[in-house]
């Protein structure tokens, strides 16, 4: 790894080592505190209180990710005043010339600052959750898995965030008004998608594009193994995970409506711990999209 280069989650070194896991990642906390102090600033001055400090504590909470995580490293060896350079990239719904465009982050309204947290935590819970699925080292696995379980949280919390902005701007997706309407959407939902992904899986090997392919086939791990390609199912393995993003941002949408409409607690708690269990497909699922257009 060199201390010299500047990475961004398209451009990432090889991670095989438990010194490499900390370099990269404190440099990565480290980054992720200085924009949310960026982003804070600009919803302060622009008068949005709550979301400044919504950023305010996540700026904190990387901090303290930060300390942590060099503190380890320093007891593994890792010289954390030597560390390699990290900048967020932005999501194709706000490139690097819109933001420029816009005057930069001193400039961002709420939902494009949302939209660029929520893009960069996505890709750091997936870059986390890939190195502790293929890592050799078990104690590099078993980091990687506790450094995936924070970003988590971090990208539900900034997912709910951006809904409420989103909500202020148009209406919302329709929430269900019981739990068999729910379940019934879910099921079909849930069929639709393992379809789309076993397309994408079917495509992925068909362009000897393994690495995708697997990542993707770890997406469903129940006990009806991994599931079959519809016979003739064509596209490109881009399209084929647009089509299974597009219906987990659907399943997503429908229920957090639920959670945050329903009267029926059972009903919320359900809908909230589906939703919990959607994040970390779509986080994975718009990895590997970046990395199928990065090509």
């Amino acid at each position: 790894m060199n201390k010299d280069e500047i990475y961004k989650f398209d451009a990432l070194p090889a991670v095989d080592s438990v010194p490499a896991l900390f370099a990269l990642a404190t440099a990565m906390e480290r980054e992720a505190a200085c924009r949310y102090d960026a982003l804070a600033a600009r919803m302060h001055a622009a008068g949005n209180a709550a979301l400044a400090r919504v950023f305010a504590d996540l700026a904190e909470q990387e901090r303290e990710h930060e300390h942590g995580i060099a503190e380890w490293g320093r007891r593994q060896g890792v010289d954390t005043d030597s560390l390699p350079g990290f900048r967020w990239q932005s999501p194709e719904s706000l490139s690097e010339d819109a933001v420029a465009d816009a005057g930069g982050e001193a400039l961002m309204t709420p939902l494009r600052a949302l939209e660029l947290a929520v893009h960069n935590e996505e890709r750091a819970f997936a870059f986390y959750v890939r190195i502790a699925s293929e890592a050799e080292e078990p104690a590099v696995r078993e980091y990687a898995e506790r450094m995936a379980d924070e970003e988590l949280g971090h990208v539900a919390l900034l997912r709910l965030e951006r809904r409420r902005a989103r909500r202020r701007i148009g209406p919302g997706t329709r929430a269900f008004a019981d739990t068999g309407a729910l379940r019934a959407y879910m099921d079909s939902g849930e069929t639709t998608l393992r379809g789309q992904l076993a397309a994408a899986v079917a495509a992925c090997r068909n362009q000897g594009l393994e690495g995708a392919a697997a990542r993707l086939a770890r997406l469903y791990t129940d006990a009806d193994g991994e599931p079959s390609a519809s016979p003739g199912s064509a596209g490109t393995p881009l399209s084929h995970v647009d089509a299974a993003l597009r219906t987990t941002e659907a399943l997503y949408a429908a229920l957090m409506s639920t959670a945050e409409e329903a009267k029926d607690e059972a009903l919320v708690r359900e809908a909230q711990s589906r939703a919990d269990g959607i994040v970390p497909r779509i986080a994975i699922l718009g990895d590997v999209r970046a990395g199928l257009v990065r090509g």
